[in-house]
């Protein structure tokens, strides 16, 4: 991880929008492989323990990152209920029904838990909009679970970095 600590802090100020960029990435459905945004997050978490960045600056970044990948997914999947149909086997209408469901079942809260589950997170928005879930709906969730995963996940590197701070003291 240390290898890794001094990369990012190369950027300075600039290392705040390339967190924010890839926790972007990681949320939107088109380019979530491709983005590490977790474990940047965790990493930048540990840059504010060392006085790096700020840690509320980045988890504004982190915040707003998450959570316009997250609305973009969202509006990929409004406009794509005509993927679905009886003759395909993964994008059947059985499963888009299904889905529906599940987010009439569980709700919001979904999408405040798929903030934290890597695979689900480009996908859950991307069923709500499918599933046709009210825009104003979604955004408050996924405020709520854009903004949790910001603190919780950046609290959790400033801890390890932290950590690592007495560990490797004299």
């Amino acid at each position: 991880m240390n290898s890794l600590l001094p990369s990012l802090e190369a950027f300075g100020l600039w290392g705040y929008w390339v967190v924010g960029l890839l926790v972007f990435g990681e949320a939107l459905v088109l380019t979530s492989v491709f983005a590490p945004g977790t474990a940047v997050v965790i990493l930048a978490g540990a840059l504010t323990a060392k006085g790096v960045y700020d840690f509320g600056d980045m988890v504004w970044f982190v915040a707003i990152g998450t959570i316009l990948g997250s609305e973009a997914s969202f509006r990929i999947g409004s406009g794509a209920e005509n993927l679905f149909s009886a003759s395909r086997r993964v994008l059947s209408a059985s499963n888009l029904a299904r889905g529906q469901r599940f987010l009439e079942r569980f709700g919001g809260v979904t999408i405040v838990v798929a903030h934290f589950l890597g695979p689900l997170r480009p996908i859950m928005p991307v069923v709500a909009g499918m599933s046709g879930m009210d825009r104003h709906r979604f955004w408050l969730w996924n405020l709520i679970g854009g903004s949790t995963y910001a603190v919780s996940l950046l609290g959790v590197g400033y801890f390890f970095g932290t950590a690592l701070g007495f560990a490797t003291s004299p």
